[in-house]
């Protein structure tokens, strides 16, 4: 009887360790993405995390997340055209990213330098240190919490020790602040969106220089005519605002 007693403590605390464990890494993140060039836009997304994966939307497309067994749950692409989304696999080494006209960038993970501070603060309840990065032509200050073991984050971030749930540009163009954080004792199987017929796959230089191809064209001074005898020149501010402005490599 002892040890039947002494058997059945040892399962509850193994039990217990492996959901703890489980809570460490797997869940999802709301926040919001503020650009200042855009009045102050915000955009609501969230993010589903694992250890390895994670997959972030606009909210205005609902991901769907199915429970396929009491241990596991499935995040898949919903059926609507494609639709801003940012998938990262550290395993894989791969970054896929939706934009418009049917563009699905395909890259390797973006490297970051990262430079961790002594700062502290505490974030939906959560102890996180402050760490500085350059991404792609912007340098940002940071927030990552140590305790959840996903060294991933909103957007393109990755590479802390520890999931990131706070950014600002030091420009003070973009800021992505945190809004709800709910860890999950179930794992995420993070599928790898799929494509629609209309989806175009393409480096990220191939749509840097389209990219780039269309500012200079919108760039270029129009004249429009006010009354009978009275023109103006009008231009287009392309200077490099916004979320990412596709800096080439």
């Amino acid at each position: 009887m002892k040890n039947q007693f002494l058997f059945k403590i040892l399962l509850i605390i193994l039990i217990a360790s492996k959901s703890f464990a489980q809570n460490k890494s797997v869940g999802s993140l709301n926040y919001n993405i503020i650009s200042s060039s855009s009045g102050g836009t915000i955009i609501n997304c969230v993010l589903y995390f694992n250890e390895f994966s994670c997959i972030s939307y606009n909210q205005q497309v609902n991901s769907i997340v199915e429970s396929t067994a009491s241990h596991v749950q499935n995040v898949t692409q919903p059926d609507s055209p494609t639709s801003n989304y940012q998938y990262k696999n550290q395993k894989d080494n791969i970054l896929l990213s939706a934009q418009r006209g049917n563009k699905v960038i395909k890259e390797e993970l973006y490297p970051i330098n990262w430079k961790i501070t002594k700062e502290k603060k505490v974030i939906l309840g959560f102890n996180c240190i402050k760490a500085i990065g350059t991404l792609r032509g912007r340098t940002y200050d940071t927030w990552f919490c140590p305790k959840i073991s996903s060294n991933l984050g909103p957007w393109k971030f990755y590479g802390l020790p520890g999931l990131i749930l706070e950014a600002k540009s030091t420009d003070n163009e973009i800021e992505i602040v945190p809004v709800k954080i709910n860890m999950n004792d179930k794992a995420y199987v993070i599928e790898i969106p799929k494509l629609n017929k209309k989806d175009k796959i393409v480096s990220y230089n191939e749509y840097a220089k389209e990219y780039h191809e269309r500012r200079k064209k919108l760039s270029k001074p129009k004249t429009k005519q006010f009354g009978k005898d009275s023109f103006i020149k009008v231009t287009t501010d392309v200077s490099q605002k916004g979320l990412e402005f596709f800096p080439t490599n």
